[in-house]
């Protein structure tokens, strides 16, 4: 299993110490055909029903993904603005989309928590 980036920031002005991780995989270049942007659309979605996420899918996210390789979907909710991070981790031979990070924001609280909320198998998707 391909190990996670992990990132560590410092920022002096408010002396808040961020650390986040991302699976780190990627898409081959031989991915980047309609058969896997279709795929991941329907991951996205399943992962919007299946979770209680209310972000909208959209036809660009595939592109983004292919392009960074992570994803970032926000929406609000009760007056509290959520986003779900979204990337790529390698299993074995199988490529699979990953919810590895949850974040809230609202007025006066900002939440975020890295785990591992989930993933889904990609067939005519290839990681690297």
């Amino acid at each position: 299993m391909q190990k996670a980036i992990c990132n560590l920031m410092l920022i002096a002005a408010g002396f808040t110490l961020l650390f986040g991780c991302t699976p780190g995989g990627k898409l081959t270049q031989a991915s980047k055909n309609p058969q896997c942007s279709a795929e991941l659309i329907q991951a996205l979605k399943l992962f919007s029903e299946k979770k209680g996420l209310h972000y909208q899918v959209s036809p660009s996210d595939p592109e983004i993904l292919f392009n960074q390789g992570t994803l970032q979907k926000t929406y609000g909710r009760d007056g509290k603005e959520i986003t779900s991070y979204f990337g790529f981790e390698k299993e074995g031979k199988q490529c699979r989309l990953k919810l590895y990070k949850m974040a809230t924001s609202g007025p006066g609280e900002s939440t975020s928590s890295t785990g591992d909320y989930g993933s889904v198998g990609l067939e005519s998707c290839k990681c690297q």
